[in-house]
């Protein structure tokens, strides 16, 4: 790979995995939503990165991976589960999930079930306390093309519901090839030590008409999980201090490292007179100047409401520092008063914006309305809050992006209810924009 190539897929990956989700779009509607990001026509202008991205990022850590050394134990483990060979590549790059795998934090399930021409294959489970992630490899066996994978739940044997957050893929393979993938899960509560049901459905998605057709049969799987992965409890480091960045206001309030990840919770002053969107590099750092950085593969932050977030970092859980810092210097942020985002299209005049003038254009056609942002990201997240004129919400889950490098512009679809539009302006609210305020924090954890 030429070397620019190569540079390109690292800021690629970089920026398409500090995407944050907020909380609530940790549901099927949200996941159905990016999977309709990913199936922008090739013929447009532009191609969405939503699923460009994902490409690219396993591109990188193919590469990056030959590079990256492993124990020869982990080495052993991984060549012993079919599928997983692929599915380490997703891992490599996290010093912290490697160091969970050489510590026992992943066991074998190898189950698989078939239907309707698709095999679904559990191949092994990492799990501690608070997170798990399966490894699964999806068998086409029949004449799908893309699959969209939903209604996941986890249960015990006798039945008792636990209640998880889930990220689940979308899967783009041809008749008779595999993909390995992982599925990432989130609870607030350890396991029950009891035998586990996991079910999960599929549907074949035309992603030219965006028509979904359910899949007939419910994969399941049951199986038991090693009783270390729920024992081990989190180190929490109790801080509750408040810091300032532009004279906006952020209290740390915790931060809890458990084997698999470290979990930062963060507390925005309502009276901020700036929205704050993200803050881009949290990062763990010991006395040596080693980094534990944002989640490379998986989720990278939820929001449990509009001023308050965690962020998700590599787990430093088997490392013993003799001191450990939380440092933070860059943030997305926005006034509040320039939220909104006002277009006419009949004009195809742009009637409010922010004041710095980063907002080029806006287009809207049948069933999108796309804003043009000059902009050095190349993601960012949100919602598709889109108003029409009587002010009811026309957006629809999910949202599209693409990126020029060469004019560094961002363009960002919404897509909209056709049926709803009315005569008169769009508003947009935006939940995410690259404007940013600068510091320098650095809290002591130990």
């Amino acid at each position: 790979m030429f070397k620019e190539e190569e540079e390109q897929l690292q800021n690629l990956k970089k920026d398409y995995d500090s995407v944050p989700i907020p909380l609530a779009l940790l549901d099927e509607a949200v996941f159905h939503g990016f999977s309709r990001a990913k199936k922008q026509k090739k013929i447009k202008r532009k191609q969405s990165w939503t699923f460009a991205a994902s490409l690219a990022a396993l591109l990188l850590l193919t590469v990056v991976s030959a590079f990256i050394r492993i124990s020869p134990a982990f080495a052993s483990y991984i060549t012993s589960i079919p599928g997983m060979e692929m599915a380490v590549e997703m891992i490599r790059g996290d010093k912290g999930m490697m160091s969970a795998v050489e510590n026992g934090y992943i066991q074998k399930i190898n189950l698989s079930e078939e239907h309707s021409g698709l095999r679904i294959t559990l191949n092994s489970i990492m799990a501690d306390r608070g997170r798990m992630v399966v490894f699964v490899t999806l068998k086409n066996t029949g004449a799908h093309q893309y699959i969209s994978l939903n209604r996941l739940e986890l249960k015990t044997l006798d039945g008792e519901q636990i209640k998880v957050s889930a990220g689940l893929p979308m899967t783009d393979f041809q008749k008779g090839k595999s993909v390995t993938t992982t599925i990432e899960m989130g609870y607030e509560n350890p396991l029950p030590a009891k035998r586990l049901v996991l079910s999960l459905e599929a549907e074949d998605v035309d992603p030219s008409r965006e028509k979904r057709v359910r899949i007939p049969g419910v994969f399941t799987y049951s199986f038991s999980l090693s009783p270390k992965m729920s024992q081990n409890k989190p180190k929490i480091y109790h801080l509750d201090k408040t810091v300032s960045i532009d004279h906006q206001k952020v209290t740390v309030k915790e931060v809890s490292v458990s084997p698999m990840r470290t979990s930062v919770h963060l507390l925005f002053d309502p009276k901020n007179i700036k929205k704050i969107f993200h803050i881009e590099d949290v990062r763990l750092v010991d006395e040596k100047g080693e980094v534990w950085s944002g989640i490379d593969n998986g989720i990278s932050a939820v929001y449990p409401n509009e001023n308050e977030q965690i962020v998700y970092l590599q787990s430093n859980y088997f490392k013993k520092p003799k001191k450990l810092y939380l440092q933070f210097n860059k943030t997305r942020a926005l006034d509040k008063d320039e939220l909104m985002v006002v277009y006419d299209p009949s004009s195809g005049k742009i009637l409010k914006a922010p004041r710095d003038h980063k907002i080029i254009g806006m287009e809207q056609k049948p069933g999108e309305l796309t804003m043009d942002i000059k902009s050095e990201s190349r993601i960012i997240s949100g919602s598709s809050t889109v108003l029409n004129a009587d002010q009811i919400n026309i957006g629809k889950d999910g949202m599209g992006m693409s990126y020029s490098d060469t004019d560094k512009k961002l363009a960002v679809t919404y897509y909209i209810d056709q049926k709803k539009l009315v005569p008169g302006p769009l508003t947009i609210h935006l939940d995410d924009y690259p404007a940013y305020i600068h510091g320098s924090v650095k809290l002591e954890l130990k």
